[in-house]
C-alpha cells in the first residue's frame, strides 16, 4: 500500500486567474492503483461582475476529471471549492488541481491523496 501523499502552496503569493482559461494550481505524482483525493482551493472574483468560476481535479493523461465544481462568484467575493473525487490509475501519473474564472486569483490550496485498496463500484 502507498503512503499518504499531500501537497499544499507553502506561501499566499496568489496565483492569477484570467479569462476563463483552466490555470494548474498545484500537482500531485501519484503510483499505479486506487487513491481518494481531497483537496480545496479559494478563488477570488477580482471583477466588478458576478462570474462564473470553476474548481477541479484533472487527470493528466487522461484529462479526466474525477472532480469539478462550478459556481456563480458575486462581484469582488470569495468562495472556497471543496473537492473529493476517487481514480483508479492504471500506471502512474500526475493529477493536477485547476481554476478558472473570467478575472480572478486562487490561493489557499491543497491537495491529499489517500491510498484505498480497491473502489467498489470500480471508476
Amino acid at each position: 500500500m502507498q503512503d499518504i501523499r499531500v501537497v499544499h502552496a507553502a506561501d499566499s503569493t496568489p496565483y492569477t486567474l484570467g479569462h476563463f482559461r483552466e490555470t494548474p494550481i498545484l500537482s500531485i505524482q501519484l503510483a499505479t492503483g486506487s487513491w481518494m483525493l481531497i483537496g480545496r482551493v479559494l478563488v477570488a472574483n477580482t471583477d466588478g461582475d458576478p462570474q462564473l468560476a470553476t474548481a477541479a481535479f484533472k487527470v493528466r493523461s487522461a484529462l479526466t476529471f474525477p472532480d469539478r465544481l462550478d459556481r456563480t462568484i458575486n462581484a469582488n467575493s470569495l468562495f472556497t471549492f471543496p473537492l473529493m473525487g476517487v481514480l483508479d490509475l492504471p500506471s502512474d501519473d500526475t493529477v493536477d488541481l485547476v481554476a478558472a474564472t473570467f478575472e480572478g486569483e486562487a490561493v489557499h490550496c491543497s491537495i491529499m491523496a489517500v491510498p484505498v485498496d480497491e473502489l467498489d463500484p470500480p471508476v
